[in-house]
């Protein structure tokens, strides 16, 4: 029971991490103009080094528990599950 529900918890986690992403780099093209003309202002402002560093881990923090919720999937006390 503790290992079904473990897989479907990191599914929901692969999923709504997998929305994000999609959402993120694909964004729909019914965004509002004001949102537009701000993000057309926003992009090019410069970043701070401690603005850059904590995006960089930020970044790396998601890719790091996205491929560890993977790999729980697929692990159990070192040897791997079949689904």
């Amino acid at each position: 029971m503790k290992i079904l529900i473990l897989r479907i918890s990191l599914v929901t986690y692969l999923l709504s991490v997998s929305a994000v992403m999609l959402l993120v780099f694909y964004p729909s093209a019914d965004v509002p103009t004001e949102v537009l003309s701000y993000m057309q202002w926003w992009y090019p402002q410069p970043n701070t080094e401690i603005e850059e560093f904590v995006s960089t881990l930020g970044a790396v923090a998601l890719l790091i528990s996205f491929f560890s919720a993977i790999a729980m999937l697929f692990l159990k006390n070192g040897e791997p599950i079949y689904l």
